[in-house]
């Protein structure tokens, strides 16, 4: 199945913008990314702040757990997605057959981000927090239809699903900003 599976391009993930005449392509990957850089710049431009060459001004930009680019074989993202909206906004810009990293609280949506994510997703690996209101991984794995692993520590799970995803695959870990603080914190790379 590996075999099977085309690399990921990862300029894919990046985003041209245009503005004011002058185009370039944000450092950051997500559609989503640009709706929030016009919102900056309309703000910026009010108060008379607008930077004269907004690619410079926007080199080495970086947003730790949205849509970072944390490997490349294979390919893993993290993106703190915690809401149906915004899991919603994270698909328009990832292709099918992921293999994904879930947890959340259990004060959040749910049942609606993980029936989201089925619509890109191949195979579930949910895991869990140290906080108190996580949702236990094996709760989150009787919820989908998908396959699923319940793998509690969260480093481990992200470990397994590059292991599913294999080399070409692309591993997305989302649900919960405590999750990839989590991981960051005991992941010797970060």
């Amino acid at each position: 199945m590996e075999s099977a599976r085309k690399p990921v391009e990862l300029d894919t993930l990046s985003d041209r913008f245009v503005y004011r005449g002058q185009a370039f392509r944000l450092p950051i990957a997500g559609s989503f990314q640009s709706k929030n850089l016009s919102v900056t710049l309309a703000l910026l431009e009010e108060m008379g702040e607008v930077p004269r060459d907004i690619a410079a001004a926007s080199t080495g930009l970086s947003i730790p757990g949205r849509m970072e680019l944390v490997s490349g074989e294979p390919v893993v993202l993290h993106d703190g997605a915690h809401n149906p909206p915004a899991v919603n906004e994270l698909l328009d810009d990832l292709p099918s057959g992921l293999v994904c990293v879930f947890n959340c609280l259990g004060t959040k949506r749910t049942q609606e981000m993980i029936r989201a994510l089925e619509h890109k997703v191949d195979r579930f690996v949910m895991t869990e927090t140290s906080r108190p209101s996580s949702v236990p991984a094996q709760d989150l794995a009787d919820r989908t239809q998908l396959p699923a692993d319940a793998v509690a520590n969260p480093l481990e799970a992200q470990q397994t699903a590059e292991t599913v995803a294999g080399q070409n695959g692309v591993v997305l870990v989302t649900g919960s900003l405590y999750l990839l603080g989590e991981i960051r914190s005991s992941h010797p790379s970060f």
